[in-house]
Formats: structure tokens, C-alpha cells, sequence
């Protein structure tokens, strides 16, 4: 089951009143009063919310909205396998569940990526003409990615 949540006036003022009751009845620690105030607050920001089951199964064009890439560049993920589908008849179904984790990696190469740039940037300037090589494990999660 998909549901979304455009972010309006009405929708804030619900969520509003649903938070304000179970801050109340709630525990300050519970994730259920934490998933509403995350809910609220996107919603506050203007931002529409999508709440999907990590069991649900996606096209690769929904997938690839969700993670905002094109298409075509969440296909190549899927055929080179760093992303797990399964095949209905002829068609890919990818599992929210293995599309968040996919995204998380995604976004830690990509910042240690970005600080291996830096890195090598400080390097270069201090020490000019000195190569420095990526650690091991940079290179194992870029090559995975």
C-alpha cells in the first residue's frame, strides 16, 4: 500500500492536530510520535510525503523518481547487479527495502569520493607534484558502486 501526502494547508493542519494528541498520550521516545513529527514537519516545509512498506515492490521508473536519478542510470545499476530486482514475467520489480540500502551506499561513496577529492586537493597543494592514492577500502566501495 502506497499513500502520499500532498503538502497543504489541510493536510498540515490534520497532522498538526494528530501530533498535538499524541504528544500527549504518547512516550517522548516512541517512533510512532517521531514518524509524525517527521511527517509534520516535511509537510510544514511544503515537501509532499510518500510512505511506502519496505516490502513493496516498485517499476524501475518509480524507483528511479524515488532516488531522483534518470531511469536509464538506475538500468545500468540493475544490470550490472550493484542493485537487486526481481522479474515478473518481463518486467523488473525492485523492493523498496533494497533500493534505500542501494541509495545509502550510493551516498556514502559518493561523499567519500568527495573526500578523497579534498584530500588529494590539500595534498597537491602542500605538497605539489605527489601523487596520493586512495585507501583500500575507498576503492572497494567505489568499485561496487
Amino acid at each position: 500500500m502506497v499513500t502520499t501526502m500532498k503538502a497543504n494547508n489541510a493536510v498540515k493542519r490534520d497532522l498538526d492536530m494528530v501530533v498535538e494528541a499524541a504528544t500527549h498520550r504518547l512516550s517522548p521516545t516512541s517512533p510512532v510520535l517521531a514518524l509524525l513529527q517527521n511527517l509534520a514537519s516535511a509537510v510544514t516545509r511544503g515537501a509532499d510525503v510518500t510512505v511506502l512498506p519496505h516490502d513493496q515492490e516498485l517499476t524501475p521508473t518509480e524507483a528511479a523518481s524515488l532516488i531522483n536519478i534518470s531511469r536509464q542510470h538506475l538500468l545500468t545499476y540493475l544490470n550490472s547487479g550493484v542493485l537487486t530486482s526481481t522479474t515478473v514475467g518481463t518486467h523488473r520489480r525492485i523492493k523498496v527495502v533494497h533500493l534505500l540500502d542501494f541509495n545509502e551506499r550510493r551516498k556514502t561513496a559518493r561523499a567519500d569520493l568527495g573526500d578523497a577529492r579534498k584530500s588529494a586537493q590539500t595534498a597537491q597543494r602542500r605538497h605539489p607534484g605527489t601523487p596520493r592514492p586512495l585507501s583500500d577500502a575507498a576503492l572497494t566501495t567505489l568499485d561496487t558502486l
